[in-house]
Formats: structure tokens, sequence, C-alpha cells
């Protein structure tokens, strides 16, 4: 069974490091050093390395110079970050040591999307904020002066990694739009249903005060509509976690799965779901990987792949689930849990019902940089057992349903609302 990684900058932006951080310098030797280990490893290892656009040798080069004059280790970061960035792939990071997180870099307890074209308020984590006047449903006009896009512009689209629209989307103004220096402080514009404009100024040193999702929670909705959603496929214990509720599942007339803030994890644990909703074997994701061969190169032969046949897995034994069954997705339905989608959607299970997921699978390997960081670079290319890609698209769903700002504030989820009406008729 293949493993996929969650996506790192998420778990971090939940983590509180509790090191004591100290400052990190690298000479010159360092630098170059980082930079070309980089370069050559996404060289020799990057999935994607026949569809870049550009000459990665030529970027390369370019970067020398730079990462000679940063003047700090986030200087230098950034600049591994913007050239990784260049690659346009979900799987494939720079991220800064891991100390900097929750010491120097953290995130604000606010959750924020793009939604009608607005970014919008979704999720406050901290009741601080909530006595400072912010309000669900509230669209962010400004940060620190700049428009919110333009904020975004500047200060985090240079940085990131995503090969689809909507991932990008949803990492610049999800996952990364308040990211930063921990003692900033981030003033607001934000504005109301009614047009009211106010001005708050909030800080990263909050605390999240709501707990995090259950990887596994479950209740049973109206007419006996089961409502099972899996947040993570990351949890050591997950098969466990699944099975608890399981013999619930097996009295509702029809269940609904949601995937829509899976960030992913172990493709395996994905799977043991599946097993359990057919009497017929079903496949994974087909799939290959580069194959560097020394001799090939020297005799100018192209390079090569190394594939396996699409992976036949196996139901399980005892009791199945047979009846209705709706699988919701959003472009934060990401890697593992996108593979999970991938085999739902090809063994012709049920509906998928929501939005087109993040665009972003694969097997990455990590390698470690001077001064405490690391990078990783995706090796393994996905598709649909027939071959069909879906990395740098994303899985569609069958109906498209999106949010609105009025169900926002109004608390309506429109996907379930959409699960539910069909699974009646």
């Amino acid at each position: 069974m293949k493993k996929t990684f969650f996506l790192i900058f998420v778990i971090l932006n939940f983590v509180q490091v509790n090191a004591q951080t100290k400052a990190i310098y690298l000479n010159e030797s360092e630098k170059i050093y980082g930079l070309s280990k980089f370069w050559s490893e996404v060289k020799y290892n990057f999935v994607y390395y026949d569809k870049l656009n550009f000459d990665w040798d030529s970027l390369y080069i370019a970067n020398i110079e730079k990462v000679k004059s940063t003047k700090d280790i986030v200087e230098y970061f950034n600049v591994l970050r913007s050239m990784c960035a260049k690659l346009k792939d979900g799987h494939t990071n720079v991220y800064f040591p891991l100390t900097f997180y929750g010491n120097e870099f953290s995130n604000t307890q606010l959750q924020t999307r793009v939604i009608e074209n607005k970014v919008i308020i979704t999720g406050i984590l901290n009741d601080t904020l909530k006595r400072q006047g912010l309000k669900i449903g509230m669209e962010i006009i400004k940060i620190n002066g700049l428009e919110v896009k333009e904020y975004a512009q500047k200060y985090i689209s240079p940085y990131v990694c995503a090969s689809t629209k909507q991932d990008s989307i949803n990492r610049t103004y999800n996952y990364e739009l308040l990211f930063g220096k921990i003692d900033e402080q981030i003033i607001l514009l934000v504005k109301d249903e009614k047009g009211k404009l106010t001005e708050i100024t909030i800080s990263r040193k909050l605390k999240r005060q709501s707990p995090l999702a259950p990887v596994v929670d479950f209740k049973i909705l109206e007419n006996n509509i089961g409502y099972l959603s899996l947040n993570s496929f990351e949890a050591s214990n997950f098969e466990s976690q699944f099975d608890s509720v399981y013999k619930n599942i097996l009295t509702t007339t029809a269940l609904i799965i949601d995937v829509r803030k899976n960030g992913g994890g172990s493709s395996d644990q994905g799977y043991y779901v599946l097993k359990h909703l057919t009497k017929s074997s079903f496949y994974g994701s087909g799939w290959r990987t580069r194959q560097y061969l020394p001799s090939f190169r020297a005799w100018g032969h192209n390079d090569s792949w190394f594939s396996e046949q699409p992976e036949k897995i196996l139901p399980i034994q005892n009791t199945v689930y047979d009846k209705p069954v709706i699988v919701l997705t959003s472009e934060r339905t990401f890697s593992a849990a996108e593979d999970f989608c991938v085999a739902f959607d090809y063994m012709k299970r049920g509906k998928l019902i929501g939005t087109a997921t993040g665009g972003s699978t694969g097997q990455p390997i990590v390698f470690d940089l001077p001064g405490g960081g690391m990078f990783r670079v995706c090796t393994k290319n996905d598709t649909y057992p027939d071959g069909k890609e879906f990395v740098g698209v994303g899985v569609q769903p069958d109906i498209v349903v999106e949010e609105t700002v009025k169900s926002i504030i109004e608390n309506k989820d429109l996907t379930i609302e959409k699960a539910l009406e069909i699974l009646k008729q």
C-alpha cells in the first residue's frame, strides 16, 4: 500500500512549538549549499520535471547571488520558497526551521476563505477576537492598509506552491493569509453584512480555544441518513476510530461522507473506509515515478519511467454497507483524501458533491536544509486507475455546490442540504 503525506504547513499551524528559539546564522557556503541541494534534488527527483515551462538550471544560477546577499535566515528561506513556488506543485515545498513555528511565526485564530470572490471570515477560534467585534460572515477589505488581494499578492502568493487555481486560492486566503511574525500586529478593515466598516487590530499571540475537529465524526441526520465526517487520514488509530462508529453506520438508510476538510495522510486509511462500502474489489490510483539510469544518460537515451498497475483492493469479509452513499468534496480535500475520492469515483459507488478538490497528491521525499529547515519533493505521479489525470486539475464533483456569504452568516451548509435532497428522492 502506498502512502502520501499530509500538508505539513497545516500541521504546523496547530502545533505549539515549545523549543527555545535562538538566532540562526548561515555563512555564505551554507547558503549556497542549501540552494544547491534543493536545486539538485528537484532536478533528479521531481516527478513533473519534464513539464516545467522554464529552465531550472537558469533559475538556480539566478538565485545564487540572491541567497548570498540575504541578510537573515528569513530572507534566505524566502528565496528558496519563492524558487519552489515556480514548480507549481502542492507536494513540493520549502519550510522554515521548525522552531520558528509558534515562536517567531504564527497564525491568527481567524479562519478565512474566498466566497463569492470576497475574503470572508468563516471561523473564530478565540473569544478575544469575538469581543473585539469580529463575526463570522464579515468581509476582510484591507490588511495593514492594503487591499486584501493586494496584500496577498505582495506577501503570500509569491511563496505559494500549488498546481491548481483552487488550491492556490485556498492556500493563499485560507491557510496562509494571516500567517507571519508573531510579534507583528495585524490591522484589519472589515465590513459587516449591513456594509458598516470597522478597523480592528488583532494579535498572532492568541491561542486556539476551539477544539480541533475529531478525525472521525458521525451523527444521524433526518430520515435516518448518516453523516460521516472524515477530517484527516493522519491518525495512527484511524481504523479503530472508524470501527467504533461503523455499527451505527450500518443502521442508516443512506450515508453522506464528508472529506471537505481532509488534508490527507495515508491513502490506506481512506481505502479502509471504501472496503466497507462494496462487495467487490476496487482499484487504487495508477502511478509512475522517474527512473534515472546514469549509463542511459551517457548513451543519450531519453528519461525512463517506472510504473505499476493500479493496486487491486479487496473488500472486508464481514458486513458490507450497500446503501446509497454520497461524498462531499472541496478545494481543501487534498492528497490522500483525493486518492480516496478517485477510488470512490472510479468504483461508481455514488455521487461526488461540492467543488473540485485541491489537485495534488503523491509521495514526497523530505530533505534537511542548513539552519534546521527542510524541503520536500514530489516523486510520484498519481492518476485514476485508467490513467485519467487529476493532479493539476482536481477531482471533479458530479454536482457543483458552492457556499455563499449568506449561507455562512446563517450557518447553513448548502452542500449537505443538496446531498440530503438527492438521498431523499
